[in-house]
């Protein structure tokens, strides 16, 4: 990851951008990666690729829910603690106020039958925004690892979470360790 020179970026402009954030994030968890990296990387340039994917490892590194540990580093890293208790509010009120809403206005106006569309329409743009992410994130990881590391961390993922049932947890940390291994010191930034 570059040292970014963390410059301060005015709250309002990160309250915008998180609420942007929240209010655009449909399907929630991985599916709003696609929208975070637009924001953050392509439209407002504040991290590049490198920084942004440090970011999204180590959010994929704790429980809980990537999109707030994602825009509480985030905010964090353009604000300090100011900046990630900010991100952190607006996006855990968001959503449920939201929900809230939506509840409200499903059960009064809309019947059940057309709600189940509705969330079954969702699901293809979810899967077309997170594939075209995926696939961005793929191309990357062939450039950094070559595609032979790559198809064989991807196979060795596959294999651990569809046929042996591991944790996606467990997957995770393992595929740390093993670019830790795999990786040289002098690429990992360390001196030999």
């Amino acid at each position: 990851m570059k040292q970014n020179n963390q410059e301060q970026v005015p709250l309002l402009q990160l309250v915008v951008s998180a609420l942007k954030i929240a209010l655009l994030s449909f399907g929630g968890g991985v599916s709003a990666l696609p929208v975070i990296y637009d924001e953050y990387v392509a439209r407002r340039k504040w991290f590049d690729d490198e920084t942004f994917q440090y970011f999204v490892t180590a959010s994929n590194a704790l429980p809980g829910p990537i999109i707030s540990q994602l825009l509480v580093m985030i905010g964090y890293n353009k604000r300090g603690r100011i900046g990630a208790g900010v991100s952190f509010l607006v996006i855990g009120f968001t959503g449920p106020i939201l929900l809230i809403l939506l509840l409200t206005f499903l059960y009064k106006f809309v019947p059940l039958a057309i709600v189940e569309r509705i969330s079954q329409a969702v699901i293809p743009a979810v899967l077309a925004l997170l594939a075209s992410f995926l696939w961005q994130q793929y191309h990357k990881a062939q450039k950094m690892l070559g595609w032979q590391r790559n198809w064989g961390l991807l196979g060795v993922a596959f294999f651990a979470f569809f046929i042996l049932e591991w944790n996606i947890a467990i997957i995770f940390i393992s595929v740390i360790l093993v670019i830790l291994v795999i990786t040289p010191n002098q690429k990992r930034g360390e001196s030999s």
